[in-house]
């Protein structure tokens, strides 16, 4: 009967420490579980965020390409205007420069222009009032 008891004890205490073995892997699988999910989730933002500044790239290239092209076909347009078929095309920088001249001088111009319908306006006051007088 001792004996018994002895490996009886034994058998339980076997289980006992089994069971507890058992609690410690289920509690290793559940904080496992829960560091893979919160590093897929992880995962998941920086892959958005990856995916978004993929399209904003795409989005910005596609306008800079229209950007290029409009620019092009205003100094296009500019060198026909006066008269001057473009040679070579330039870097989009030098188009701009040409550009932001030729909008330059045509204020220039509509400037002087004013001032000279203004001078004018003045003028032809002078003699109609002289007209009345």
């Amino acid at each position: 009967s001792r004996g018994i008891n002895a490996e009886y004890g034994g058998y339980m205490t076997m289980i006992t420490k089994n069971n507890e073995e058992t609690m410690r892997f289920t509690n290793d699988i559940a904080d496992l579980t829960w560091r893979k999910e919160n590093a897929s989730s992880t995962a998941q933002k920086w892959e958005s965020l990856w995916t978004h500044i993929q399209n904003t790239a795409a989005r910005n290239v596609l306008l800079l390409g229209r950007v290029k092209m409009a620019t092009e076909n205003v100094y296009v347009q500019i060198r026909r205007q006066r008269g001057v078929q473009p040679k070579e095309i330039l870097s989009i920088d030098e188009q701009l420069k040409k550009i932001k001249t030729y909008i330059l001088d045509l204020t220039d111009i509509i400037e002087e222009s004013e001032k000279q319908q203004e001078e004018r306006a003045k003028a032809n006051m002078g003699v109609f009032e002289r007209l009345v007088n």
